[in-house]
């Protein structure tokens, strides 16, 4: 995979790392290493998943010192390759692969040592839930900047900067923006009563749901609401569209930015649109006064049921009280 390394005077092609050499460096780094580097060689570190642990564990692996861009190429191929231990797993969901050319430049005009590492991903990046994506960026920002040259990383998918739920730009990453232990401890949860919503029988409004579940009260109760819905009602068929994903949720300002897999659009209607914002702006559920859709982390102008997707919507006060007490 090539590397451009980007100068202020020029643009060079800095390397090549042939698939063969990769496949090389992944197996020496099997072999027993000594406790320190040789002469030729630089310590670094990757990061993998203790999923019995629900945190990120270190390992150090030995790199031949090279060009900065032969360099992090032999890096990225130890990442991709998984953890020597047994019991560790990567965080990569199956197929990721990096598009094109990796690029690496100044994180600055005046610095010739600090260096971005801008980066796209496969579309498989977008099959990660929220707790696995937050894994994989801890895990691969980490252990890029192991390299003593590396500042930050900049990751793009489909040719786009990855965006939070508000839309904005996720921007550089670094050790100093992202945690390391990204972890929520599973012995942490409680249970809640939900108040769910959703297309009666008739499709000729709402009927009401109260599911008790358990959750972690360090992460969104809206995710808890939207995902209950998506699973469908008691005994009935599902409430929204096959094959529908929850991409994120965030509540910023009173506004819950929802977002959701291409597949809502397929047959959703506006029984399907309410069900999940009745649910998300009960007060019994969440502080939540509007809910904005976004689709695969776009706004869309698409019409769902005769209602535009692309501004937010407030509680549909007739057909929560319809719905029965």
């Amino acid at each position: 995979m090539p590397f451009l390394l980007k100068t202020r005077k020029s643009i060079l092609i800095a390397g090549l790392v042939p698939l063969g050499l990769a496949l090389l460096y992944i197996i020496l780094g099997l072999l027993a290493r000594p406790a320190a580097p040789a002469a030729d060689e630089l310590a670094v570190t990757a990061y993998f998943l203790n999923p019995s642990a629900s945190r990120l564990e270190p390992e150090t692996r030995y790199i031949r010192r090279d060009t900065n861009a032969n360099m992090v190429g032999e890096l990225v191929g130890i990442y991709f390759a998984g953890p020597l231990s047994k019991s560790l797993q990567k965080t990569a969901p199956d197929g990721l692969r990096i598009v094109g050319d990796g690029r690496i430049y100044p994180w600055d005009e005046g610095s010739d040592s600090s260096y971005t590492f801008e980066v796209e991903f496969s579309p498989e990046y977008e099959n990660m839930n929220d707790m696995e994506e937050l894994f994989f960026r801890s895990s691969f920002v980490w252990t890029m900047t192991s390299l003593p040259f590396l500042k930050d990383v900049h990751i793009y998918v489909n040719g786009r900067e990855i965006l939070n739920t508000d839309g904005t730009p996720v921007g550089v990453m670094s050790r100093q923006t992202v945690d390391i232990s990204p972890m929520i401890s599973p012995e942490k949860t409680e249970l809640k009563q939900l108040t769910l919503y959703f297309p009666d029988a008739g499709d000729a409004g709402l009927v009401k749901e109260r599911r008790t579940v358990s959750v972690n009260p360090e992460l969104p109760v809206e995710r808890y609401v939207i995902e209950q819905i998506i699973a469908g009602p008691s005994g009935g068929p599902p409430a929204v569209p096959a094959g529908t994903k929850l991409r994120d949720v965030n509540t910023v300002e009173g506004i819950c930015y929802v977002n959701l897999s291409g597949e809502f659009l397929k047959t959703a209607d506006n029984l399907t649109v309410y069900a999940l914002v009745d649910a998300l702006t009960d007060p019994a559920n969440c502080d939540v006064q509007r809910v904005q859709f976004l689709i695969e982390s776009e706004k869309t102008d698409k019409l769902v049921g005769g209602l535009d997707l692309s501004k937010p919507f407030e509680r549909n006060a007739s057909l929560a009280a319809a719905a029965g007490p």
